[in-house]
């Protein structure tokens, strides 16, 4: 049950924070006008550049305050996340285009939201492999069993 416990308040602080972000910018998705497409901008980049690095900071603080949870549990969570909010920034795009492109996206947008996929899983296991080298590197200057 406590395994159970901590897996569910794991998921719950991997997904919260994106899906916070965009439920509260929604609006400004929706309502986008030329003076609100920075707005826009800056929610991509703290999706795709801050997200992250906020998540495995969170998964390092939880990690060290709990029994550490395993290596691919981490960063399965944290792909779950960022697949997520990659979702949630497509549906945000479909439905502020008013163009009906959210169900037949053309093909550059295909492609943008593959690239971004991509490099988020890429940041996402390199982070979650830098993680786990930090951990096994500290359990062997403790002198601990991996």
């Amino acid at each position: 049950m406590e395994k159970e416990t901590k897996l569910s308040n794991l998921l719950l602080i991997n997904l919260a924070p994106g899906v916070l972000i965009h439920l509260v910018l929604t609006p400004f998705w929706i309502l986008s006008s030329p003076s609100t497409d920075w707005l826009i901008s800056l929610v991509g980049l703290i999706i795709n550049l801050v997200l992250p690095i906020f998540l495995f900071a969170v998964n390092i603080m939880y990690n060290s305050k709990h029994q550490r949870c395993g290596f691919l549990t981490n960063m399965f969570f944290s792909l779950s996340a960022m697949i997520v909010c990659n979702l949630l920034d497509y549906l945000n795009w479909g439905i502020s285009s008013n163009s009906g492109f959210i169900l037949k996206p053309d093909i550059e947008t295909i492609m943008m939201f593959k690239t971004v996929i991509s490099i988020n899983t890429v940041t996402i296991i390199t982070g979650s492999i830098i993680i786990e080298l930090y951990y096994l590197a500290k359990k062997k200057n403790r002198g601990l069993p991996s």
